[in-house]
């Protein structure tokens, strides 16, 4: 279980890189104004998207934040 959790903490860094990665490139295309002018079945998915990727995120922090007490 030890060494799970290590390896669990090792990987969290570029997990949590990937999903900031995510949310950064969906939110500079919701900037665009053209974002807008499309399908509003597309806007809703990627605002749900989005609204996804930062619960994800909130939870690899939390996780990072647990094994990390955990290895203290």
């Amino acid at each position: 279980a030890l060494e799970a959790q290590q390896r669990e903490l090792a990987e969290l860094p570029q997990r949590i890189e990937s999903l900031e990665a995510e949310v950064h490139a969906i939110s500079a295309a919701m900037a665009d104004a053209s974002f807008y002018q499309q399908d509003s079945a597309k806007i809703t998915s990627t605002v749900d998207k989005l609204n996804q990727l930062h619960d994800e995120l909130a939870q690899a922090y939390h996780r990072w934040e647990e094994l990390e007490k955990l290895q203290g």
